[in-house]
């Protein structure tokens, strides 16, 4: 079978799509990546990646970009000449690239959606009359705004708009890959049938930044990942004073901070771009906006997490993170200082946390990995129809 990967062009959404694509692979497969050439021309991938041949036009595929309905019809554009070239039998996207999905339908071509930890939309038990809480209000609002820009692509390309359904949207795509294990979903069984949780889909290449023979001597590791910021001030200027010269060894990642970092202490190692694993498998910490690859890779390696969340699917990610008493939740507003310190001694010090944590990284480490999300592809591109899931597992028990 011929499977096409399209992906918005971070690493944070990049790198998973290159590991699916290296798993059908090994199973056979033909398979290509479509995404920013710029982004992949950084990294040794291993994989076949296919571009839109011009930096202007492969714009369409960076992540900030995602919501611009002129940019998804460019994607729907690209897609379709990539179509026309490859000849997949199936499409494999993400939440955030719209094109694909409505290049997809115009093809008449199965569609697999690689997703996030958490599920975004409305599920099932968010209908069944229970009191409204913020996280229903956020995923009723995300629902709305992503069927909106949905039908603005189509409507670019000449067709109708597609009716909502809120929980079975059009861009859930034939098969959903959610990023967990049901024993870290809290309503599993209320999820579309479509949905499947196949665990993290962590996947890093060698080159990608700071190594284990780089960090020899290092103790007492905290790894920083700031990320983007919604809407508000960096917080790395509080970062710095709180472990400039302090006794822990601060590695941070600041590719998508786009601040300047001011003088550095030295104990405060910064890189644009590092892999994340060599970090964590010695890090007493993990600190980060919750943002599904660091969060996901804290949880596998057992590190506690300071979350502070400032929009998108973060919310949701550091809620459940809490619910699993893996991460403590700082609010951005008005973080101080003072605050944040506590916040580090307390969770450090939480005898609960680390035996959450040990629980949460052995059943990660017994998850199947690519390989369960590349049969369920698979059998995408041989039937050609929805891949609907049979019943979850048991919860876990939350410590």
């Amino acid at each position: 079978m011929r499977i096409l990967l399209c992906s918005l062009s971070t690493p944070g959404f990049l790198f998973p799509m290159v590991g699916l694509a290296r798993a059908l692979s090994r199973r056979g497969h033909a398979v290509a990546v479509m995404t920013d050439e710029t982004e992949a021309s950084r990294y040794r991938l291993g994989i076949n990646i296919l571009t839109s041949g011009g930096a202007s036009r492969g714009a369409c595929f960076r992540t900030h970009l995602w919501a611009q309905a002129s940019g998804c019809v460019l994607q729907v554009k690209i897609v379709n000449q990539a179509i026309n070239e490859f000849r997949p039998d199936a499409i494999v996207a993400q939440p955030l690239t719209v094109g694909p999905f409505v290049a997809a339908e115009m093809a008449k071509l199965p569609i697999a959606v690689v997703g996030l930890f958490t599920y975004l939309w409305p599920d099932a038990a968010d209908a069944e009359g229970t009191p409204r809480s913020q996280t229903q209000e956020r995923r009723q609002w995300r629902v709305h705004e992503m069927h909106n820009l949905f039908n603005a692509v189509r409507r670019a390309v000449r067709r109708d708009d597609a009716p909502l359904d809120p929980y079975q949207p059009s861009f859930l795509g034939d098969l959903f890959l959610l990023r967990t294990i049901p024993e870290l979903e809290n309503r599993p069984d209320a999820l579309p049938n479509r949905v499947h949780m196949v665990g993290p889909l962590l996947w890093e290449p060698t080159d990608a930044g700071v190594t284990a023979v780089r960090m020899r001597g290092w103790t007492d590791v905290i790894y920083v990942q700031h990320g983007r910021v919604f809407g508000r001030t960096s917080l790395w200027p509080l970062l710095v004073d709180v472990f400039g010269d302090s006794p822990y060894t601060i590695v941070a990642t600041l590719d998508r901070m786009a601040a300047p970092t001011g003088h550095l202490p030295s104990n405060i190692i910064v890189w644009d771009r590092a892999s994340q694993a060599p970090v964590l498998k010695t890090a007493i910490l993990a600190i980060g906006n919750g943002n599904t690859t660091m969060t996901l890779g804290a949880l596998t390696h057992g590190v506690p997490s300071i979350l502070i969340p400032s929009g998108g699917e973060q919310m949701d990610v550091a809620e459940r993170c809490r619910e699993l008493n893996a991460a403590a939740v700082v609010p951005a507003a008005g973080l101080s200082a003072e605050t944040l310190r506590g916040n580090v001694l307390a969770i450090l010090a939480d005898k609960h946390t680390r035996a959450a944590l040990a629980n949460i990284k052995a059943m990660l480490h017994r998850d199947r990995g690519f390989s369960h999300a590349a049969r369920l592809v698979e059998q995408l591109a041989i039937m050609g129809t929805p891949v609907l899931r049979e019943s979850s597992s048991p919860k876990m028990a939350i410590a």
